[in-house]
């Protein structure tokens, strides 16, 4: 449920809608739940979503440490899409790493988040 009402307050933020809630504090809620051992993965992805649509970089240490540790398939395909979107050269190394030894569910999303990150920092150096 509250990974639902953030994508929720998330959607109404990035639209520009007054819910009482800024961006800012719904990307802080959002890494909140990213930081939550007792959240579960459905949270987590929702957390992660969010903030990468946010724009909100303080994810990128999270969204690593989700998409190199072996769990969950979806909250891992979760974290490699932030990191595509939000993330640096550093993140960009370990998308390579993980793209040489990853599970084979993760391929394609290891596979977009790395065109994605390369095309963001290409243009970003122009």
């Amino acid at each position: 449920m509250a990974g639902t009402a953030l994508l929720g307050l998330a959607a109404l933020a990035a639209h520009g809608i007054s819910s009482g809630c800024t961006a800012s504090d719904v990307s802080s809620a959002a890494l909140t739940v990213l930081g939550a051992d007792q959240a579960d993965e459905r949270c987590r992805i929702a957390g992660l979503q969010i903030c990468a649509r946010l724009g909100a970089r303080k994810a990128v240490a999270a969204a690593a440490q989700i998409a190199s540790t072996p769990g969950g398939i979806p909250v891992r395909c979760s974290a490699i899409a932030a990191l595509g979107e939000l993330g640096g050269e550093p993140e960009l190394a370990l998308l390579n790493s993980l793209a040489r030894e990853t599970d084979p569910a993760l391929e394609v999303a290891v596979s977009q988040a790395v065109h994605h990150l390369t095309n963001r920092i290409g243009s970003s150096r122009l």
